[in-house]
């Protein structure tokens, strides 16, 4: 595994551990997956991936990369079944941001220009999952 796909796992891991340490009270359930994914050398890796599940409410936490241009590491937030993005995260110069409709302007979601950009706190990350669980809608 090269640096970078090492520095991107650690950095996976870490997000996972800031959503599982968010919700532990919460009516949430957590399920920890590995996503095997390929490093610029092509060698294959491991990183981890959340399903988290509320009710009839299912979201996948999914990394996507970190050689993505304009930040170091990339995840989405999708609404399952339909894989509707509805959060995407980047690490930005070491720091995680959060880009989602939710909470403030549920109307937004297939606009991600129009998306809120926050920190990731557990508060945001509690905010955005618990206006997920009240107001998205799968699409059909």
């Amino acid at each position: 595994m090269s640096l970078k796909s090492d520095i991107f796992t650690n950095q996976v891991e870490m997000v996972a551990a800031r959503f599982e340490d968010s919700l532990p009270d919460r009516d949430w359930s957590i399920r920890r997956d590995l996503k095997r994914m390929r490093d610029e050398t092509g060698a294959a890796f491991s990183v981890l991936a959340l399903t988290l599940i509320k009710g009839p409410v299912r979201l996948l936490l999914d990394p996507n990369g970190y050689d993505i241009p304009g930040a170091e590491g990339v995840m989405d937030l999708y609404l399952l079944p339909p894989y509707d993005p509805v959060a995407t995260l980047f690490l930005e110069n070491g720091e995680w941001f959060i880009h989602s409709p939710f909470p403030d302007s549920v109307d937004a979601v297939a606009n991600p220009a129009k998306w809120t950009r926050m920190p990731l706190t557990e508060d945001s990350i509690r905010d955005v999952l618990e206006s997920i669980a009240e107001h998205a809608v799968p699409s059909v």
